[in-house]
């Protein structure tokens, strides 16, 4: 029982002093970096709706999505698309919006508010954030967002497929 006692206090010992070495040496630190690797994604993003209206005669999904107001690119928007369109390859009709605050977000209270829309007050906080939307169909697929704000009123249309519904003739 000693010796074992003995043998595991000098391995002890020679783990802390490892260790003391290995920090000091910065070599610690890269090991705990690495920890964070798994989050390769070049942006995050939230889905926080996500559902599928039956009441037309054909489905539509409809999806809301959360980013941080500095990845709100015209680059990453297209990636966004293709990474919902791939997660979501069903039904093939698409309506999704992006935010970038959760002043943009409806709370599960407003959600639940039976008032229509037009006889609402004017929210304070419409346009004074970039937003985006996002249709998909069998003949056109397009991003649309905002830019140039606040307040965000001028848009500009990404064709991915099909037409631009939003180009005047």
């Amino acid at each position: 029982m000693i010796s074992s006692r003995k043998q595991f206090n000098q391995f002890s010992m020679s783990i802390l002093i490892a260790l003391s070495y290995l920090s000091s040496s910065g070599t610690v630190a890269l090991c705990q970096a690495r920890k964070y690797e798994r989050h390769w994604a070049e942006f995050r993003y939230v889905i926080y709706h996500n559902k599928i209206n039956r009441e037309l005669n054909i489905p539509v999904r409809n999806i809301g999505v959360l980013i941080d107001k500095e990845s709100f690119t015209e680059e990453n928007l297209k990636k966004l698309y293709i990474l919902i369109s791939k997660r979501y390859p069903a039904p093939q009709k698409i309506f999704g919006w992006v935010t970038v605050s959760l002043w943009q977000i409806p709370t599960p209270e407003e959600e639940d508010d039976t008032v229509p829309t037009s006889e609402n007050p004017p929210d304070p906080h419409d346009n004074q954030y970039p937003s985006a939307i996002f249709k998909r169909d069998s003949k056109n697929a397009y991003i649309r967002y905002t830019i140039d704000g606040p307040p965000y009123w001028k848009g500009k249309t990404i064709v991915i497929k099909g037409i631009d519904p939003y180009k005047r003739k």
